[in-house]
């Protein structure tokens, strides 16, 4: 299993015991916003090609580190062909996504 899933499946885990221990919410949960492609194809009716979100996404994590003087989240993810390492957002953020996507595209 890849190591990006495995941690997710393990903070998952966690998650659910605490829920069941505690009634509650963990507080390591995070909610993350859809991928590039996704909000590319939902938010402005485009379909990309491996180079073009791969440009896009450049353009992204120079205005993320820009705004938030960090890199962002990575994690494991099947692409193209290969695992590779891709950045990851909060859904907190997605808006600051698509205004830098919007941006790019103009």
């Amino acid at each position: 299993m890849e190591q990006g899933n495995c941690a997710k499946l393990k903070q998952a885990y966690q998650d659910r015991l605490y829920n069941e221990i505690s009634g509650g919410k963990s507080s390591t949960e995070k909610e993350y916003s859809r991928d590039i492609v996704t909000i590319l194809k939902e938010e402005f009716n485009k379909n990309v090609d491996f180079s073009d979100a791969s440009s896009i996404g450049k353009h992204i994590v120079k205005q993320y580190r820009l705004k938030y003087n960090k890199d962002p989240e990575k994690y494991m993810k099947f692409v193209n062909g290969n695992n590779r390492p891709v950045f990851c957002y909060t859904k907190e953020e997605e808006k600051d996504l698509i205004h830098w996507i919007s941006n790019y595209l103009s």
